[in-house]
């Protein structure tokens, strides 16, 4: 088991991802301090429950931290992406390709909005991204906050340093269409 985790650290550690690298071992402190207590209590019931607690809490950030700086799941807003993705269809969004948005406010964060009494919340932090394994190309599909709607779904059609043009309706990037 060891050597598994030190395994994935280092992979981790190669793709720059030193903050996932920093939740997973705090989790597995968590996770062995728990342990720990669980094994200075004498009576088995609760014991018994002290693992089931420590379990739930366990679950319940490892799927926080899932959401917010792993993997996001968007359905699709418009037809704009129309013969590649529909109105409606589902997609799951790797976070760790370009990298996490930090939250704003708790009212982002999972669970934690359930107990916050007001989901627009006055408390706001400055916007914030952590580093991911790649940058964005041309051709990718992006995830993005939009104005009017609370996100948008759509391909970059080039990168810094590209030049665009729009021909009879067409859209040239670099001289190619």
């Amino acid at each position: 088991k060891l050597l598994l985790l030190l395994l994935v650290l280092l992979i981790l550690l190669a793709y720059q991802l030193i903050w996932l690298a920093g939740f997973l071992m705090a989790l597995i402190a968590l996770q062995k301090g728990f342990s720990y207590l669980s094994g200075l209590i004498k009576h088995q019931q609760l014991q018994k429950a002290v693992k089931i607690g420590s379990f739930l809490i366990l679950i319940l950030l490892i799927s926080m931290v899932a959401k917010v700086f792993v993997f996001g799941i968007f359905q699709i807003p418009s037809s704009s992406m129309e013969n590649t993705l529909y109105p409606k269809d589902v997609i799951l969004v790797n976070k760790l390709s370009y990298g996490p948005k930090l939250p704003t406010s708790y009212a982002e964060i999972p669970w934690i909005n359930l107990f916050t009494k007001e989901m627009t919340s006055k408390e706001s932090w400055s916007y914030r991204r952590w580093s991911g394994v790649t940058s964005i190309q041309s051709g990718d599909v992006l995830v993005f906050e939009a104005l009017k709607t609370p996100y948008a779904v759509k391909r970059c059609m080039g990168t810094q340093g590209d030049e665009f043009k729009l021909i009879n309706g067409e859209v040239f990037v670099n001289g190619q269409k």
